[in-house]
């Protein structure tokens, strides 16, 4: 089967080599199941001067097209997806321009499913977000059609709106990004290897923050739940893996802190080397009160490592338990829930809860199951 994988919202050029992106995830799995596979990132136009085309696998073809964009709302108007293609994979959730790819679709009698995390806008400006609510309401179209819906919570929201057509279909790990050797190095080598990168002393506790570094995810929090957290345990360090435009308002409070000799910041990892930072990692910390799924989460417990976050959509339905992992009730508890595991979390458990329900061939056959 000839598959297009649509992601509308704006993308950072080369996302797959710092993220575990799930276009692309989802497109090798396809790719691996027999089906040729074009996986179509939009990037800002300063990015690059043309459309970019790499080969990912024999069967998968990884596009990545400049344009301009309203806030993170692609607006791309050409067409672009190849005329043979019987199947679209669209992760549309609002943004503006799902009604113009749908209606390329029916023009040409293909098949087309929205992949859907979130219903309505995150701006952290509420008079914006019910702008582009309004703008972009997409329930019209969802209502009648089939929908993948990427965690239990937007099914029953969607269902609650009137959309009768929805089947789960959760976000997974691309495993051929995921070290599978990754017990076989000890931990503490690991620590005096990034210790001597870093120029710090990582032998003691670890905390870990994977993230932008943008107002949802509250990196500044983040600080704040860290200091007080290193009042419990003296020897614990930091570390915040990610970019954005809170990066001066976070280094203001490690500052105003007196944090700086003990957190680290980096603006990004390879994929290649990030399982050394999990693995490095006592705790992994998820603030973000909105969290629609969280990959950091994913890879964490694939690692064994335990994620303490705050309870939000992702990291409910990922963590059935505390031998999995900690969700708490609000940010105020996440600083003691570090200091004072309650000693379920079995790192074994986490890991086989990822292995079982989150790598992407078992969403795959999920999503051909409504492509054919």
């Amino acid at each position: 089967m000839k598959i297009s994988i649509v992601t509308l919202g704006m993308m950072q050029k080369q996302q797959g080599k710092f993220y575990n992106a799930q276009d692309i995830g989802l497109g090798r799995a396809l790719a691996n199941m027999g089906n040729d596979v074009d996986v179509f990132n939009f990037v800002p136009l300063e990015a690059m001067s043309g459309e970019n085309v790499e080969e990912l696998g024999e069967r998968l073809c990884f596009h990545q097209i400049p344009t301009k964009a309203t806030g993170v709302h692609s607006m791309y108007k050409k067409d672009f997806i190849p005329e043979d293609t019987q199947g679209v994979v669209c992760f549309s959730d609002n943004q503006m321009n799902f009604e113009r790819i749908l209606g390329f679709c029916k023009k040409r009698g293909i098949t087309c499913i929205p992949y859907v995390g979130v219903l309505g806008s995150n701006n952290d400006n509420k008079l914006k977000g019910m702008l582009m609510n309004m703008i972009s309401d997409n329930m019209k179209h969802y209502r009648m059609m089939t929908v993948l819906a990427k965690t239990p919570d937007v099914m029953k929201e969607m269902k609650g709106q009137g959309v009768n057509s929805v089947v789960l279909a959760p976000v997974c790990l691309d495993e051929t990004l995921l070290n599978k050797n990754y017990a076989e190095t000890d931990v503490n080598d690991i620590k005096a290897e990034l210790g001597r990168l870093h120029g710090r002393d990582f032998s003691g506790n670890v905390v870990l923050y994977v993230g932008r570094l943008q107002a949802e995810k509250q990196p500044v929090e983040m600080v704040d739940v860290f200091a007080e957290i290193k009042k419990m345990v003296h020897s614990s360090q930091l570390v915040m893996i990610g970019s954005g435009p809170l990066e001066g308002a976070v280094r203001a409070e490690i500052g105003r802190k007196g944090l700086f000799e003990c957190v680290t910041l980096i603006d990004r990892v390879e994929n290649s080397q990030m399982w050394k930072y999990y693995r490095m990692a006592d705790n992994v910390i998820n603030l973000n009160e909105h969290e629609i799924f969280g990959m950091s989460i994913l890879e964490a417990m694939y690692y064994e490592r335990r994620v303490v976050a705050i309870d939000s959509p992702g990291p409910r339905f990922i963590m059935e338990n505390d031998s999995q992992g900690m969700v708490c009730e609000s940010i105020d508890n996440v600083a003691e829930a570090v200091y004072k595991p309650n000693g379920k979390f079995d790192g074994k458990e986490a890991h086989r809860r990822i292995e079982e329900n989150f790598l992407w061939p078992a969403t795959a056959e999920i999503i051909m199951q409504q492509l054919s």
